[in-house]
């Protein structure tokens, strides 16, 4: 069923601003004709010419603003796939988390690993609930695979990064913290990260060569 004339009070208005400035608009064309001279059928042609062209500037002004502006109100309130990146969000698992259901929201990601193996959000929250629940061997395996997955370089950086604060505490393995280091500093050259891998390279191999007398050799990846 068609819209009926009143249903749409935004063009409504539209024609009204439109038609009341045509009228002044055309009173201001006999005004002018009458000073130029124009008089007769062509005085009137005037006046009708220039009330008609302003009122349809108008009305057409009016509608395209007002649509507009409500286009531009509802993305901001309601933004489209088309104008954010989309990013899975997972409130229920997070909500388990913030009740203090560490349990909970790790079995939720895990289940969630299950379906998706490779989404990045899912490896990332549930690696660090690993961390808080003191699992940290499950924990590397999830960073290993975000940093798998090769989603972007700050995930890259970001799970080479845990993965030296893993083995170089609670799985102390010091080894595999000389891989990880020996990373950061080759991958990301030039940023802060690399800066302290090479201070804590530094600083392991001392006390390794302290403990055995000889410089340690770094362990293959």
């Amino acid at each position: 069923m068609g819209r009926s004339p009143g249903a749409d009070p935004t063009r409504a208005r539209s024609i009204v601003a439109g038609v009341s400035l045509g009228v002044i608009f055309g009173a201001i064309g006999i005004l002018l004709g009458i000073l130029l001279g124009i008089k007769g059928y062509w005085l009137l042609v005037t006046a009708v010419a220039m009330g008609g062209v302003a009122g349809f500037i108008v009305m057409k002004f009016s509608a395209g603003f007002a649509e507009g502006s409500a286009a531009a109100i509802a993305a901001f309130v309601h933004p489209s796939g088309s104008s954010v990146p989309y990013e899975a969000t997972f409130s229920a698992h997070d909500a388990l988390e913030v009740a203090g259901d560490v349990a909970g929201a790790i079995e939720a990601y895990e289940a969630t690993l299950v379906a998706e193996p490779e989404n990045t959000r899912a490896l990332r929250q549930a690696a660090e609930l690993h961390v808080r629940a003191g699992n940290a061997g499950r924990a590397a395996e999830l960073f290993g695979a975000l940093r798998r997955v090769g989603a972007s370089r700050e995930s890259e950086l970001y799970a080479t990064q845990r993965l030296a604060d893993l083995y170089l505490g609670a799985l102390g393995d010091d080894g595999r913290a000389l891989v990880e280091l020996r990373r950061l500093a080759e991958r990301f050259p030039g940023t802060r990260e690399a800066d302290g891998a090479r201070v804590a390279l530094r600083r392991l191999k001392e006390a390794r060569e302290r403990e055995t007398g000889r410089e340690p050799r770094d362990p293959a990846p």
